[in-house]
């Protein structure tokens, strides 16, 4: 056989991210030096290394730039004769353990999963947001990587498209500003204003205090992103684009859902804080996607700059990812985190209405070509 064709049981070993190979329409790739480069993170790449990845790879809808990328790390074919089998990730050792000792080799440590991960989550809990996360991760980088924002960080995006798309948005913030004013109505900021029958054992004035700081800001900022969308639609490029500026049914639904879990939380505020954190990380990695992107371009920007289009593309990588945007999701997250998930009941339910706003958020990039 040829060195340069591959079969799954060989493929199935390079499954670290020290040595990781990617099956991708029937070509082998040894994508280790990209693993730590990924706009979506390492975790995507680990997931689905070591085996066939096309239709992950298809479903994100990669860009024409992606697609070429992939020619440098191409080290031959897969045997038409191997079939798929099941790959088994190791647990990888971590190099350097404190003041530089080196930590125990866990890459052949077995242990019977029933009975130790209770005791192993005990000693060592998931963060609610990296749980949430962890639950629908292709979903996440569809969110996060979309086409729109990969045209708009290669000023490819056309300035209908863009228009459309900041229409729809600009209808969102009113959803947005009504989950606000509903959660700061049910938010007791003392202990004596709090309803008859709520139940929160972790209720405290600080914590509340904490939250109306968080919704405040999001109510200033939403406030002024409205003002920045009338600016731009008032600009020549999208005044001479002809669209429809009513809302879209896609765009009416989302709406109606935040505002919707804003009203049935519990007295905790938990899902729409979940909600609120979901909406916002996934904007600031998408913006942040889109900046990478643009940044491929070096050279190129500067002689783009003088043009209206793509210096509103500029202001819009760079709105969603400011240090300021970037604390206040960290914020969220922090409420988030703080949330009591003891009741298996509770935790599904973040579960539901996390995945229910990252679909939404996926098919709403898509309002810019509906």
């Amino acid at each position: 056989m040829s060195s340069n064709i591959h079969t799954y049981e060989e493929i199935a070993k390079h499954n670290s991210r020290t040595d990781l190979w990617m099956v991708i329409e029937g070509k082998v790739y040894d994508i280790t030096k990209f693993v730590d480069e990924h706009p979506g993170g390492e975790e995507v790449l680990l997931d689905e290394g070591a085996k066939d990845a096309t239709a992950a790879f298809e479903d994100v809808g990669h860009t024409d730039d992606a697609r070429d990328l992939l020619v440098k790390y191409y080290i031959g074919e897969i045997d038409p004769n191997s079939k798929p089998i099941r790959v088994e990730r190791p647990v990888e050792a971590i190099p350097e353990g404190p003041k530089g000792k080196r930590l125990q080799d866990t890459q052949h440590v077995h242990f019977n999963f029933e009975t130790e991960l209770e005791d192993l989550l005990h000693l060592f809990p998931m963060k609610l947001t990296d749980h949430l996360i962890s639950l629908e991760r292709n979903t996440f980088t569809k969110a996060t990587q979309h086409r729109f924002l990969s045209e708009v960080g290669s000023l490819e995006v056309k300035p209908e498209h863009l228009k459309s798309w900041l229409i729809q948005d600009r209808y969102y913030t009113g959803g947005y500003i009504k989950m606000m004013g509903i959660m700061i109505s049910r938010l007791p900021l003392y202990e004596d204003q709090r309803e008859l029958g709520d139940n929160n054992p972790y209720y405290s004035p600080e914590k509340a205090q904490n939250i109306i700081r968080l919704l405040s800001f999001a109510l200033s900022n939403v406030h002024r992103e409205s003002q920045f969308f009338t600016d731009i639609l008032n600009r020549k490029p999208y005044q001479e684009s002809n669209q429809s500026t009513g809302q879209k049914t896609w765009t009416a639904k989302y709406v109606d859902f935040v505002r919707k879990v804003a009203q049935e939380s519990g007295y905790d505020l938990g899902e729409s804080l979940v909600v609120l954190w979901a909406m916002e990380v996934v904007f600031f990695n998408a913006w942040t996607f889109a900046k990478a992107e643009n940044a491929k371009l070096h050279a190129k920007n500067e002689e783009h700059s003088k043009d209206i289009h793509f210096s509103t593309c500029y202001e819009l990588m760079t709105n969603w990812t400011m240090e300021e945007f970037k604390d206040f999701v960290n914020d969220c997250e922090a409420l988030v985190n703080e949330l009591d998930t003891s009741d298996p009941r509770r935790l599904a339910s973040f579960e539901n209405v996390y995945k229910e706003i990252l679909a939404l958020e996926v098919e709403f990039w898509d309002m810019a070509y509906n």
